[in-house]
């Protein structure tokens, strides 16, 4: 958490004379800023892109990797069987190719009786091309032996796949927390205006404060030309109203652009691409990973829209 205290304690973290001269809501700001940065934090280890092997398996119940043609589960006698979520694609391809008889089903299975098991079906469901090419899966259904590739190389197709969001959502959370203490930071380094109230607060606090400080301790040459200066600084005060007035727009405006692209794409592109379980095709084979941390992800990223809508609210507030 080096960064998350480095953070508040040097970017976000005010001086004494700022903080005598700044309100609330620039204090909740600071510390709503601090908050993305130890969201991006917890988002960091988790990110898929610093994995190298996930949960990758062949799926044996992926309907692409059954060893029959038509997609068929298996062959019994003169009938042929076929699971309830391909019947509609199969059952067209079999009556294209083949003389049905009967379909009945029982269970979550279809039965098809045809007058005769084409030759290709007998060939590949004895008992030596089985040993050398096939194997059953839970449901007894043929599906192609596992070809047994590199797990880095099927994690690596498959986070591939993942849109850009997923992939950098921890550093976009930390371009947007950088962001916003660069427009907090603009108006205090570019205007020098940290130094100015500086001064201001010497020349008007920490000076009145002092032990033994009478009138005429006060009223010196040196305070005398202090107020001088300080009355020069800020003779064209309406330029920081303005600098400020516009790091707060350009605060809404950041706030207001990612909170609404986020809630015009969650509904469906956004939510699909933080999937836990993805699919993925490497040499004909279906592939399933696991990625259980863009569940957590998808946590993350709601929280921060929350935060950035509070920013939002709060630089409302102070318009």
């Amino acid at each position: 958490m080096d960064l998350g205290r480095d953070v508040i304690t040097k970017a976000i973290t005010s001086t004494e004379a700022e903080k005598v001269f700044q309100p609330w809501w620039v204090t909740v700001q600071h510390y709503l800023v601090y908050s993305l940065v130890v969201l991006g934090l917890i988002a960091l280890p988790i990110n898929c892109m610093l994995g190298t092997i996930g949960n990758c398996e062949y799926d044996t119940t992926h309907t692409d990797n059954y060893a029959l043609p038509f997609k068929v589960c298996r062959v019994q006698d003169q009938q042929l069987i076929i699971e309830d979520h391909v019947i509609n694609s199969t059952i067209r391809d079999i009556n294209s190719s083949l003389d049905v008889t009967q379909v009945y089903m029982q269970g979550d299975l279809f039965y098809v009786n045809v007058t005769h098991v084409p030759q290709i079906f007998q060939s590949m469901t004895s008992t030596e091309y089985i040993r050398m090419h096939l194997q059953k899966n839970a449901r007894g259904c043929y599906v192609k032996k596992s070809p047994k590739l590199f797990p880095f190389f099927l994690y690596w197709t498959c986070v591939n796949q993942l849109s850009l969001l997923v992939l950098y959502f921890p550093y976009m959370i930390f371009g947007l927390a950088l962001t916003m203490v660069l427009l907090e930071r603009l108006l205090t380094r570019f205007f020098w205006t940290a130094q100015r109230i500086e001064k201001f607060y010497n020349l008007l606090v920490k000076e009145a404060i002092k032990d033994g400080v009478s009138w005429n301790s006060l009223h010196t040459r040196e305070n005398r030309l202090a107020c001088q200066q300080v009355l020069f600084d800020f003779r064209e005060s309406s330029i920081y109203y303005r600098a400020y007035m516009c790091q707060t727009l350009g605060k809404l405006t950041i706030a207001v652009i990612v909170i609404s692209w986020s809630f015009a794409k969650q509904c469906n592109q956004l939510r699909m691409s933080y999937k836990t379980n993805l699919h993925s095709r490497v040499q004909g084979y279906m592939h399933q990973c696991s990625i259980p941390a863009n569940g957590m992800n998808l946590v993350i990223f709601d929280i921060v829209n929350g935060v950035l809508l509070m920013i939002f609210l709060r630089n409302l507030y102070s318009k």
